[in-house]
């Protein structure tokens, strides 16, 4: 099998009460997801939770694992800020109404220079790296 190249990960702008790829069953996740909404489906073989917050915030949850983050009550309101903190991004996808700003396992949706959601997902491997958290 060939080795994938992937982009070199970037610490997140934001400090999550949770981690990504921990179990859904934990006593720390059962706690702080447990007044969140749940919505539970199977995409094809994958079983998918959603947890949405009462401000937006959700947690995708794949196979009992907590995989992506999504947060829409975050501190940068405008690419500067982002930039200012972060750095420029390693890739910008063009979107039918705005980009997706990648740093490699996190993203941040804009649009007209407003920072609307910051994605956090579960680590993805390294050159070198043979497996991934992801099932």
């Amino acid at each position: 099998m060939e080795n994938l190249i992937l982009q070199p990960k970037s610490r997140p702008p934001l400090q999550l009460k949770l981690e990504t790829g921990i179990s859904i069953e934990s006593p720390a996740v059962r706690k702080q997801l447990q007044n969140w909404r749940l919505q539970r489906r199977n995409i094809g073989p994958l079983a998918t939770s959603l947890y949405i917050a009462s401000n937006g915030n959700s947690w995708l949850a794949i196979d009992s694992r907590l995989s992506v983050a999504v947060s829409l009550d975050h501190p940068y309101r405008t690419t500067k800020e982002l930039i200012q903190c972060c750095g420029k991004p390693f890739a910008i996808e063009v979107l039918a109404d705005g980009e997706l700003w990648s740093w490699g396992n996190w993203s941040a949706v804009i649009s007209d220079k407003t920072v609307l959601e910051l994605w956090i997902a579960d680590s993805l491997p390294t050159n070198g790296e043979k497996t991934a958290s992801l099932p």
